[in-house]
């Protein structure tokens, strides 16, 4: 048990750590769509492992990433968590472990088809 709560501990500080780098990266070369996309992060990412725990009890099986929009639904967000993201379709990864990796946390595409990641080291990176 001292072992579970340690690595929820030691995750939980690596989260929060890789969410500050974020948050000072927000005004160096990112552009609006990036920033909000970063800004929600906070709130948005703890909601997809929350999530798949949510279905762990229920025994439904658990995807690897959550549309927010069902997040919304199940009460782990609040619409007022997803502002700025609303021309975009986003999901966030079930298993939001952060282990220093450039696994992605978020995913948002736009309109225009492109797709904006958050990554587990915290930079955000546009894809076509």
């Amino acid at each position: 048990m001292k072992r579970i709560l340690t690595m929820v501990a030691v995750s939980g500080a690596v989260l929060l750590a890789v969410l500050v780098v974020v948050f000072i990266l927000l005004d160096v070369g990112t552009t609006p769509p990036a920033r909000s996309l970063a800004a929600g992060a906070s709130k948005i990412v703890p909601a997809g492992p929350a999530y798949a725990k949510l279905l762990k009890t229920e025994g439904a099986p658990i995807p690897a990433f959550v549309n927010v929009k069902e997040l919304v639904a199940r009460g782990l967000l609040g619409q007022d968590d997803l502002k700025g993201l609303a021309r975009m379709e986003v999901s966030v990864s079930t298993s939001a472990v952060d282990d220093g990796s450039r696994g992605v946390l978020i995913r948002a595409r736009q309109a225009d088809g492109t797709e904006l990641v958050l990554l587990a080291d915290g930079s955000v990176q546009e894809r076509r």
